[in-house]
């Protein structure tokens, strides 16, 4: 967090892991039988969820990814060298992430079932992404195979990623893998639903996908983006439309009201 309570980006001072050494030291607080794993009321939910009419997911967005947890230890520029300086201890790292998933979810896995996964990864810029499909496959691939497996035989469908930027080039790859909904799909670096939709076809559902910086203009400019993105796209299926990330505060509240209420109408299919 900003100063005041103002959401920002991240900023490190430095990160927790620079070797071997203290990667077994920041192991210690990684304990997947800890009793606080789970909520107290955990059995109430449990209960709860198993009478709900809407989708449920394991976990929330951003509290697992791979290539975001390998960030979040070592640092982006230090990680990016590490799988050419040392791809064994980086496979070491993802091993020990997937483990401890498996681990501290296989409670919730036999008690209730999830409807759908989320990966957070972040893992591209405006450019493209910050791998290569050939790290991608090498080191990424069969582990996300593993996790998507082990939740496929506890009945979840639906697996989704979560990536700002520009990953397209790893599309094929994260399909392979079993990623099924690909979002939030950001504007700013051309991540057109309405053309992944073509290329990928039903293959890849596809999230997100409204373009923020269109709702900071006018009226004309919102129906602009919700018809040429909603019109073509909804009735077929597969497609959420939502902002590609969260509202900025140039978007007024006069056209936050007017998005929600055109959208409405749209997705009633009154166009």
């Amino acid at each position: 967090m900003g100063g005041g309570k103002i959401r920002c980006m991240d900023q490190y001072i430095a990160h927790p892991v620079t070797d071997r050494k203290s990667f077994q030291e920041i192991k210690k607080r990684y304990n997947p039988n800890s009793p606080d794993r789970y909520p107290a009321e955990w059995d109430k939910e449990v209960q709860k969820w198993k009478e709900r009419t809407k989708p449920l997911c394991l976990l929330g967005n951003g509290t697992f990814g791979l290539y975001s947890q390998l960030r979040s230890w070592v640092g982006t520029a230090e990680i990016s060298y590490l799988f050419y300086d040392d791809p064994a201890f980086v496979e070491e790292m993802m091993n020990f992430a997937v483990d401890f998933l498996l681990q501290t979810t296989e409670r919730a896995l036999n008690e209730i079932t999830f409807d759908y996964f989320n990966f957070f990864e972040d893992c591209a810029g405006k450019g493209g992404p910050l791998i290569s499909p050939q790290i991608f496959k090498k080191f990424f691939l069969p582990r996300y195979r593993r996790i998507i497996d082990r939740f496929r035989k506890a009945g979840i469908k639906y697996f989704w990623l979560d990536c700002d930027g520009d990953p397209e080039v790893l599309i094929p790859l994260m399909l392979e893998a079993g990623i099924t909904c690909f979002w939030p799909l950001e504007q700013a670096s051309g991540m057109d639903p309405v053309r992944l939709r073509k290329k990928y076809g039903k293959d890849l559902v596809l999230a997100g996908g409204i373009d923020k910086r269109e709702l900071a203009k006018d009226k004309k400019a919102i129906e602009r983006e919700l018809y040429a993105k909603i019109s073509p796209l909804f009735e077929k299926g597969g497609f959420i439309p939502h902002l590609d990330h969260t509202f900025p505060p140039d978007i007024s509240y006069e056209n936050f009201l007017y998005y929600l209420e055109l959208k409405g109408k749209l997705l009633r299919g009154e166009f």
